[in-house]
């Protein structure tokens, strides 16, 4: 990602957790912009920096940000 705004980039562990918390926000009841804008005050990023982690996330298919190949990564099947 290329810094925005003048802030250092986010890792890669940052845009994974934000990705992560994006998933489990949709999945229950929460729509789209709603849950994108619950990621962008919960941590500090902008609209567009959420749009790309979205991208990167869906482009792996990594549930939740995280690898398959991964088992501590995996989710748990609560949450999944």
């Amino acid at each position: 990602m290329t810094p925005e705004n003048g802030k250092e980039p986010l890792s890669e562990f940052r845009r994974k957790t934000i990705f992560l918390a994006l998933v489990v926000a949709q999945d229950p009841k929460v729509a789209v912009v709603p849950s994108r804008r619950l990621m962008m005050k919960r941590f500090g990023v902008t609209e567009s920096e959420i749009r790309q982690i979205e991208l990167e996330g869906m482009a792996k298919s990594l549930p939740g940000g995280r690898s398959d190949a991964d088992p501590i990564c995996q989710l748990p099947n609560s949450i999944q």
